[in-house]
């Protein structure tokens, strides 16, 4: 079965930051949140239902929380990014509005 896949990439303090989404036309889906190309939390769900992926990472020996929310914009149609870092908004779908 084909699948559709949607990413957003963000490089921060020489991190590669990436999340990934992936679904099927059977509305399955997988979101995965990748820390220099390696899987830190993933889920697997039906597509359209909203989903925070969370980790910790050290930089300079200090601690940052790094929260990805996934969810529906564009009238639940389609599938949008906002990634945190330590609770500020530095990447993904930064000027969308979330319906979930």
């Amino acid at each position: 079965m084909k699948k559709y896949t949607k990413q957003w990439k963000i490089l921060w303090k020489g991190r590669q930051i990436v999340v990934k989404n992936w679904w099927d036309l059977l509305l399955r889906g997988r979101e995965e949140l990748l820390i220099d190309g390696e899987t830190v939390d993933q889920y697997e769900n039906w597509f359209l239902f909203s989903r925070d992926l969370e980790t910790k990472i050290f930089v300079n020996g200090k601690e940052h929380q790094i929260r990805a929310h996934l969810g529906s914009v564009d009238f639940g149609f389609r599938m949008g990014c906002k990634i945190f870092i330590d609770n500020q908004l530095v990447g993904g779908d930064m000027h969308k509005k979330f319906i979930t």
